[in-house]
């Protein structure tokens, strides 16, 4: 089984033993001391049993307004990436994930309340937010999370159910496995769950998260089962998203 948690250090730790800081404390201590915390965070969690980390922010915090100014490692492209890169190579004994796909620090916004709106441009988004992700997998991220943030100027519905993004993941060169940010969260702001289920689907995730969600699961489980019966998948793309998996399952 894939075993994942959520811990980043700091605000977002699950395991509140755990002493690794906030990205944004992480940014400014040396390089060497940086690898060795994020080296000793990532082979506790290996030894408590944990095997994938939803661990590593690549959201750029724009302004100290940003939901996640202390999520994020800085407030510009280059320095974002420099940490994220370093992150995934000092990472030992965890697979791990970057995140919010494409990118939440530029809202004020919990998207665990709401879906946020950010009018970027398709080419400033590129030349940005982009960045970080990018570099993300250049240094052989093992999991892209995709946020439910909506970037109206590019497709129209979030992310995490947009064939669009989706597709541009893929377009930066990853293989690996791309996830679904929590897709209860999209309940709070009026979406169905078996559709969002249905969306994130069709538009090309590989594996959808639940962590809190008013539906039951086996229902959502059978309608997904009952939604890949009538094709609503096609057979080959489904094998695909399930080598995948059993990729990243075999390097465990």
């Amino acid at each position: 089984l894939i075993i994942s948690i959520d811990q980043e250090g700091g605000l977002v730790r699950r395991f509140t033993e755990d002493n690794l800081g906030n990205p944004r404390e992480m940014s400014v201590i040396n390089d060497e001391t940086f690898c060795d915390d994020i080296k000793d965070s990532s082979r506790w969690l290996s030894e408590l049993g944990v095997n994938l980390n939803f661990g590593i922010i690549a959201d750029i915090a724009w302004t100290p307004e940003s939901i996640m100014y202390e999520r994020s490692y800085g407030a510009d492209p280059g320095t974002v990436s420099k940490h994220v890169a370093e992150a995934i190579q000092c990472t030992s004994g965890v697979k791990t994930t970057v995140k919010h796909f494409p990118g939440h620090g530029r809202s004020q916004i919990d998207s665990h309340y709401a879906i946020p709106s950010i009018p970027l441009s398709y080419d400033e988004w590129k030349k940005t937010d982009a960045v970080p992700f990018k570099a993300a997998i250049q240094n052989n991220i093992d999991v892209v999370m995709i946020g439910h943030l909506i970037f109206p100027n590019i497709a129209s519905d979030p992310a995490s159910l947009s064939p669009r993004f989706v597709k541009e993941v893929r377009d930066l060169g990853f293989e690996g496995i791309v996830i679904t940010d929590d897709l209860g969260m999209l309940e709070a702001a009026g979406l169905d769950p078996a559709d969002s289920m249905k969306k994130a689907l069709v538009a090309g995730n590989d594996v959808l998260l639940y962590a809190n969600t008013n539906a039951q699961p086996e229902n959502l489980s059978q309608q997904a089962i009952d939604f890949v019966k009538q094709k609503g998948i096609p057979e080959e793309e489904l094998n695909e998203h399930v080598r995948k998996i059993l990729k990243v399952k075999f390097h465990l």
